[in-house]
C-alpha cells in the first residue's frame, strides 16, 4: 500500500506529469504547473522525515519508490540553502544510501536514487553563503599526521594525503551537476569493487571540502555505519579516510574562548565529530588486515591526542575520550606490535587519569586498555611502582 501511494505521489511530481500540445490554453499551463506545487506541498507538510523513516524500514514494494521520491524532493527543491537534502540527511537518508550502495541493493530502482543522492550532495558539498549556527570545520586539510605524533611525510599504499585530494577534487568540481558528471555518476553507481572505491572518493571529498558542519558530521556517521563490512572498510581506507580520521582527532578544542560564538560553534562540531572518528577508527581496526595502514596513516597518534587533549574534562569531551580509549582496544588487541608505540604517543597518563574516574564506564574502558599496554614490561613495573592492580 505504502510503495503504490509513493509510486503515484512520484508520477505526479514528476516533470511532464501534465502534457501540453501546441493549443495549450491558461488552464492546461496551470496544469503543467501542478508538479512544481506538488512539491512544494508535500515538503511543506513534512513528509521528508516519513520518506526516510520509510526507507529505514527497508520494505522491497516502497524502497525505490521512497527513494525516487525523496530525490525527486531533493533535486526540486528551490530553497537557497538546500533545505530539503539538508533534513534528508540529517534524518540519515546519507548513511542508508552509503550503507545500499556498498551492500549493491539489488533494487535498481533504490540503487540508481541512491547513486543520485550522493552525487548532489557531493555537488552540494559547499554553502553558497555562510549558514548561521553551522559553524565553520577547521580542520587543517593539508596536515598529515605521523604515527609519532608529528607531522609527517609518510603514506600508506594508495592513499593520498588531504592537500593532494583537495587538488585533485577542485580539478573536477566545475563539471560536477545537480547529480554529478556523467563518469562518476558512472563509477559511484558501479556494483563492482571500483564502484566502492568511487563511492568512498565521494564521501571523502565531501568531507574534505564542505563548509556545512552538520554535513560534515553526517558523512563521517554514514562511513561509520558501513565500517562493520569489510568490503566498505578497506576501500575507505584505500581512499584514505585515516588521514582525515587523524587530522580530525588531532585538532585542539580546548583552546577555544567562551566569548568567542563562532569558535564555540565550531568546537561542538569538532567534538562531534571526534567522537564519530574514534568510533570509526574502532570499527576500521575489527578489520585485521587494515590495522598497519591505520597505525602508519596516523589513526593511533589521533587517539592518543583526543585522550590527552580531553583528559579530566567534562560533558561531550570525556565521551570523546571514552570512545578514543576504547578504540585503542582493537587497534592493540590481537599483538604486541603497536604497544610501545601507544605508550610513546603518550596514552598512559591520561589512561591512568581514567583508572580512577568516577564513570564507570571511563575507569571499566581504561583498565582494559591499562591491561594490554601492561604486556609490554615497561608499562607493567610502572603500574607495580605505582601500586595499581588491574
Amino acid at each position: 500500500m505504502v510503495g503504490g501511494a509513493v509510486r503515484l505521489l512520484h508520477r505526479l511530481a514528476a516533470p511532464g506529469s501534465f502534457d501540453m500540445d501546441g493549443g495549450a490554453d491558461l488552464a492546461e499551463g496551470k496544469m503543467a504547473a501542478a508538479p512544481a506545487q506538488l512539491i512544494t506541498n508535500l515538503t511543506t507538510s513534512g513528509l521528508v522525515g516519513p520518506l526516510v523513516r520509510e526507507i529505514r524500514l527497508g520494505q522491497f514494494a516502497s524502497l525505490g519508490p521512497s527513494l525516487q521520491l525523496l530525490m525527486e524532493l531533493v533535486r526540486r527543491d528551490s530553497s537557497e540553502g538546500q533545505e530539503v537534502a539538508r533534513e534528508a540527511v540529517g534524518a540519515g537518508a546519507l548513511s542508508l544510501c552509503a550503507q545500499l550502495l556498498f551492500k549493491g541493493s539489488s533494487d535498481a530502482h533504490a540503487h540508481g536514487a541512491c547513486c543520485n543522492l550522493v552525487l548532489y550532495i557531493a555537488a552540494h558539498r559547499r554553502a553558497s553563503k555562510r549558514q548561521m549556527g553551522s559553524g565553520t570545520p577547521a580542520v587543517d586539510k593539508g596536515r598529515n599526521i605521523g604515527v609519532d605524533g608529528s607531522d609527517g611525510s609518510g603514506s600508506g599504499s594508495g592513499s593520498k594525503d588531504d592537500a593532494q585530494a583537495d587538488e585533485d577534487a577542485d580539478a573536477d568540481a566545475d563539471g560536477v551537476n545537480g547529480e554529478g558528471s556523467e563518469n562518476a555518476a558512472e563509477m559511484v553507481c558501479a556494483r563492482s569493487e571500483e564502484g566502492r572505491m568511487a563511492l568512498a572518493g565521494e564521501m571523502l571529498k565531501i568531507m574534505r571540502q564542505t563548509d556545512l558542519a552538520d554535513l560534515h558530521n553526517s558523512v563521517l556517521e554514514a562511513c561509520r555505519d558501513v565500517a562493520p563490512s569489510r568490503p566498505a572498510a578497506e576501500a575507505l581506507v584505500e581512499a584514505g579516510i585515516v588521514r582525515h580520521l587523524a587530522v580530525v582527532l588531532s585538532v585542539n578544542t580546548t583552546k577555544t574562548s567562551a566569548e568567542d560564538s563562532d569558535g564555540v560553534s565550531a568546537t561542538a562540531w569538532i567534538l562531534q565529530s571526534q567522537r564519530s572518528a574514534a568510533a570509526l577508527v574502532a570499527l576500521l581496526a575489527l578489520q585485521g588486515n587494515l590495522r598497519e595502514r591505520l597505525v602508519s596513516e596516523g589513526a593511533l597518534a589521533g587517539l592518543a591526542s583526543a585522550l590527552r587533549v580531553h583528559s579530566g574534562r567534562p560533558g561531550i569531551m570525556a565521551q570523546v575520550r571514552i570512545t578514543a580509549a576504547a578504540a585503542l582496544v582493537p587497534l592493540l588487541g590481537e599483538d604486541q606490535r603497536y604497544l610501545r608505540l601507544a605508550v610513546a604517543s603518550g596514552v598512559l597518563e591520561p589512561l591512568l587519569d581514567m583508572l580512577s574516574s568516577s564513570l564507570a564506564q571511563e575507569a571499566t574502558v581504561a583498565a582494559r586498555v591499562l591491561r594490554l599496554l601492561a604486556r609490554e614490561d615497561i608499562v607493567a613495573e610502572a603500574l607495580g611502582k605505582l601500586g595499581i592492580t588491574l
